[in-house]
């Protein structure tokens, strides 16, 4: 007994003919389309900034350990020593990561060295 063979183009019909019997198995062209998934990589200071942009003060005085507590992290050496680290300019020197925290939620940094604090201030449109 012979076996039977199908042509290519049989087979592909029939394949056709049962996708289209119901909707759930039409093709991804006849589905509406899908929306992309936005996923949020959280910011290693996100804390700050939650912080300070769900204060309705205009002022905002925080100490180190107060900022280190809402990073989850010590603040770098140079944040206690130098000034310009805690400058409102230059957001993408990677030395300075929680500048970007404040400038988000619309503030200004201005420190204090010797009592180890920080005046945020909200910046007037």
């Amino acid at each position: 007994m012979r076996a039977r063979t199908r042509s290519p183009t049989t087979w592909a019909s029939r394949l056709r003919r049962w996708l289209f019997k119901s909707p759930a198995r039409r093709p991804a062209d006849a589905l509406p389309p899908v929306q992309p998934v936005l996923r949020v990589i959280p910011d290693k200071n996100d804390g700050l900034y939650q912080y300070l942009e769900k204060r309705y003060a205009n002022s905002l005085v925080l100490t180190f350990a107060q900022i280190e507590d809402l990073l989850g992290f010590p603040l770098a050496a140079a944040a206690r020593v130098d000034r310009v680290w805690w400058s409102n300019d230059d957001l993408d020197d990677p030395q300075r990561p929680p500048s970007k925290a404040w400038t988000r939620a619309s503030r200004t940094a201005t420190v204090n060295l010797g009592a180890q604090t920080v005046l945020f201030e909200r910046i007037q449109d």
